[in-house]
Order: C-alpha cells, then sequence, then structure tokens
C-alpha cells in the first residue's frame, strides 16, 4: 500500500519456517528460488555427510542461500539437515524437494558414474606425478561438453571439489561467457583451485575489500561481451565465435606457462567448463528435448569444441547426454576419432549420463542470477558488505573501446554487425560521451592508456566499472568502483553483452 507524501507501508515480516528433512542413501535435496532474495534459505546439516556440487557441507555449521538459485544437497550415505525459510514471500516461486535414489541400484545413479570418472582423473593424475621425466608430465586435461541444461557446470565444479580435496590444484577454465565463474558474465577466466571451495558462493571468492572465511581465489579474466560463442542469428546477441577463439588462444598460453612453472598444477591438470552445445542439423524434435539450442539461440559450434581441444591440449573430452541425445555422442566421437594433443596423446571421449534433475534455465531465471552476480560484485553478499567508490569523471580524460558496431551520432544502438568479414571484432575508439554508456559495466583491461586497439583485444581483465550517468554537455560520467583510484590510466572496454543494469544505484 502506498500512501501520497510517505512511500509505500512496510509489509510484515515474514515468518521463517524451520523443518528436518531426511535424506536418503544416493538421494538429494533440490532447492529452487527463481529470482533474487537475500537470506532466502538456511541449511544446517545435523547429521551424515552431503556435499554440494562436490563440495562437503560442515556439520551443525549454518549455510546461508539466496535466490536466485537452482541446486541441490547430495548425500552419498544419507543425512539429516534443519531448513529454514526466511525473507521469501509468498510470490517469490520457490520450491524445494527431496528426490530419492533411483530403483535400479547405485550403479544406475549419474552421481555414481561422475565418482567413476573422478577416480579415472585421479589415476592419470597419481601417473603424472610418479613421473620421472625430465619437465614432468602433465595431468589430465579434461573438457567436459553438452547440450545446454545438461548439467555441465555442476559436473565441472564436482571434478575441481572432489581433486581439490585430495590435494590438487587443478586448472579450472571457464569458456562459456553466459556463466561468469568467479567474475562477471561476458567473460572467459582461468583460475588454479588450490584451495577448498565455498558451500555458498558456489566457486568461492575473489580478493575485495571485505573479510573471507575461505581463502580467496585469483582468476585471469578476458572480456569477450558476448553471450553466446556462436551460431546465434545475425542482429541477435551472441556470434563472437571470432574473437572468442582468439581470447581462448591466449588463454591456453596463460594456463599452458602455469602448467610448466606449477609443479603442483602440472600434476592436478585442467577442468574445462564449455557452452552448449550446437549442431546445425539437429531435427527439430532433438533441439525442443535438448540437443540443439533452438529458436535461433546460439552456442559452441563442434568447430569452436575442437579449437578448445586443440589450444588447451585436451585428452579426455567428457560428453553428457541421455539416450535422446545419442547424435551429440557420436558426433563428438566422430569428430575427434583420430585426433591427438600436442603431447602426442590420444583424444579420448567419454560418455557420461545427463543428471536427471539438471534443466534449462530460461533466460528470466539467467538475468535475474547475473543482475545478482553484478550487484554483489559491487556492494558484497550476505556474509560480507562492501563499500564501492562512486566519482564524476571527465570523458576526455578516460580511453574508452567498444568491441562491437552500431552506435550512430544520437546514441542509438543499431547492433549492425557482429563481426567484420575476417571473423575478429573491430575495436573502435569512443570519441564523444554517448548516453548509450549509461548503466553498462565497462572492463579495465591491464594495459596502460595509449594502448593501440589490438593490444586491447589481447589483455587480460583488472576490473569492472559501472556507468551511472552520463553528462553528454558536460562530457562526464558518473562512475561507480569497487575501490578508489584513478580510472585515467588503464583504457575501459565496451562490450555488447551482459545488457545494461538500470537498478544498481536505484
Amino acid at each position: 500500500m502506498s500512501i501520497p507524501g510517505l512511500g509505500s507501508l512496510p509489509s510484515a515480516p515474514t515468518k521463517a519456517l524451520t523443518e528436518t528433512i531426511s535424506i536418503p542413501p544416493l538421494g538429494s535435496y533440490t532447492i529452487l528460488i527463481p529470482r533474487y532474495t537475500p537470506n532466502a534459505l538456511t541449511i544446517t546439516l545435523t547429521t551424515g555427510t552431503a556435499e554440494r556440487d562436490g563440495v562437503e557441507l560442515a556439520r551443525n555449521t549454518v549455510y546461508n542461500f539466496r535466490g536466485p538459485i537452482r541446486t541441490k544437497i547430495f548425500s552419498f550415505t544419507g543425512c539429516s539437515v534443519s531448513v529454514e525459510e526466511g525473507g521469501m514471500d509468498d510470490d517469490v516461486g520457490a520450491a524445494t524437494n527431496v528426490v530419492f535414489p533411483s530403483m535400479e541400484g547405485p550403479e544406475k545413479c549419474v552421481m555414481s558414474q561422475y565418482l567413476n570418472l573422478h577416480a579415472l582423473l585421479e589415476q592419470e593424475r597419481a601417473r603424472a606425478r610418479r613421473a620421472t621425466v625430465p619437465g614432468g608430465v602433465m595431468g589430465p586435461r579434461v573438457l567436459v561438453a553438452g547440450p545446454r541444461g545438461s548439467g555441465k557446470s555442476s559436473l565441472v565444479k564436482m571434478l575441481a571439489a572432489w581433486s581439490t580435496k585430495m590435494g590438487g590444484q587443478p586448472i579450472l577454465v571457464n569458456l562459456d561467457p553466459r556463466e561468469g565463474v568467479l567474475t562477471l558474465p561476458g567473460t572467459l577466466s582461468a583460475s588454479a583451485m588450490a584451495t577448498n571451495m565455498d558451500v555458498e558462493t558456489r566457486w568461492g571468492i575473489t580478493p575485495s575489500s571485505g573479510p573471507s572465511a575461505i581463502p580467496v581465489k585469483l582468476p585471469v579474466v578476458w572480456y569477450l561481451g558476448r553471450e553466446y560463442v556462436g551460431g546465434a542469428q545475425e542482429g541477435e546477441d551472441g556470434g563472437g565465435e571470432g574473437l572468442w577463439e582468439t581470447l581462448v588462444g591466449r588463454l591456453a598460453r596463460t594456463a599452458s606457462a602455469r602448467l610448466v612453472r606449477d609443479e603442483g598444477v602440472r600434476g592436478s591438470g585442467v577442468v574445462v567448463d564449455t557452452q552448449g552445445l550446437i549442431l546445425p542439423s539437429s531435427s527439430v524434435q532433438e533441439q525442443q528435448e535438448g540437443d540443439g539450442e533452438g529458436d535461433g539461440e546460439g552456442g559452441m559450434t563442434l568447430n569452436a569444441l575442437a579449437h578448445a581441444v586443440e589450444e588447451l591440449s585436451i585428452n579426455i573430452v567428457v560428453v553428457l547426454a541421455g539416450s535422446e541425445t545419442d547424435s551429440i555422442v557420436k558426433r563428438v566421437q566422430e569428430r575427434f576419432r583420430f585426433e591427438k594433443t600436442s603431447l602426442g596423446e590420444q583424444v579420448r571421449v567419454v560418455q557420461v549420463d545427463r543428471d536427471p534433475g539438471a534443466v534449462v534455465r530460461d533466460e528470466a531465471f539467467m538475468r535475474c542470477e547475473r543482475e545478482a552476480g553484478i550487484k554483489e560484485y559491487f556492494f558484497g553478499d550476505m556474509n560480507r558488505t562492501l563499500s564501492p567508490f562512486t566519482q564524476m569523471v571527465e570523458f576526455d580524460g578516460l580511453v574508452v573501446w567498444r568491441n562491437w558496431e552500431g552506435v550512430d551520432e544520437e546514441g542509438d544502438s543499431k547492433f549492425k554487425q557482429q563481426n567484420p568479414p575476417g571473423g575478429v571484432a573491430k575495436y573502435t575508439r569512443l570519441t564523444d560521451p554517448t548516453p548509450e554508456l549509461s548503466t553498462w559495466c565497462l572492463a579495465v583491461m591491464c594495459l596502460p592508456a595509449t594502448s593501440g586497439p589490438e593490444e586491447v583485444q589481447h589483455a587480460s581483465v583488472k576490473g569492472f566499472v559501472y556507468v551511472a550517468d552520463v553528462d553528454r554537455e558536460r562530457r562526464r560520467l558518473k562512475i561507480l568502483t569497487p575501490v578508489s583510484g584513478r580510472l585515467g590510466d588503464n583504457p575501459l572496454l565496451w562490450g555488447r553483452w551482459p545488457e545494461p543494469f538500470i537498478n544498481l544505484l536505484g
């Protein structure tokens, strides 16, 4: 209810509901909160053992989860958890459910397959650590592929978390620009997972000005500024395959350098997450069932997958698929049947079943997830509050590049073309403070401001800033930054995705 002059009356607080949930052996407790809700759910493990995506829950420790979130708490041995719902209105649409194990036995449980895959990788790591070859032997470099909504990111985290628990330090590589792994969406990243991951934040946290309960992760980030690797129809968000391939090459060289000089990382290998695989000749029925993206959406093409395998010297390609997506497995197997890595190893294709509980996250859910990630980058999360800085900056003191085409003199976005004919994005420098900049996040590049477009294209990201407002007449920008400091010392890069976030400063 709203009263003129007084604003909205505060709503009555929602009464928290607490219940004890028993999870059977090989069972799980699924959680779905479709929109942003801080402190939506708290879970405490009271008996038994449980984990979230491979990260084990400590007993009698309260874990807070906020929306949007779609996840599950799994138990190999069975457990009991105390669940308290708080801060959720009736119209949030949250859903929780206990999923019982398959009656066909543990050998049919997908988690048993994932654990067997982890055992296979651990054998490869043990063999690499025992080797006495000068310069050492590389551990397994595994890439997880599959259709959209098949649970690729969850499996990647499990494999990385289980390896870390065994004392490994695998490099976690994210090649899906829709997923912001330890950074904002629209990027590619790589990080050595040398310490435990976080149950609440899924991947962990990066260095910030707030306290941290677990060791922070320090990723190396490249800015794509696109939603899809490729395959999107002309004029839609996506289609950055040429630029994506260039950045994957830079990422691979950085990862290879770390593998060569760090013995612990070298023996642990690499785990790679990818975007949903699309096949151009998929039938309409296969697209509806998840064998393609459908509706003109983009994703990772088979050529892009082969490029990632070649650049990162992948020797194991894991394909998540079911009976309805056999064509994906057959095409991947055919593509890499005679392929070898740069080290002379045969590329092996391993098929595992997709998690039946994994579903395609719709666009509304993904947008809420992106907005929550951007908000937490600047203001912190429920466990740590950050204090960003707002400053007025002269536009002429900044160097702003964009890696897409289509802003006219009036500042209207035309999005005329994704990439020029050469397949590599055109980088142009802004000469006027166009209003189109307002409410966008810009990447701060690890370069001096005098660098040219080719250097900007290949550079990694130092951080991000948010353009709150543009004063075109005075040629000034109102910018939100995570920390104080000069902005004119590094070039800023403006991509075309993720979309503007208009509610960051209210």
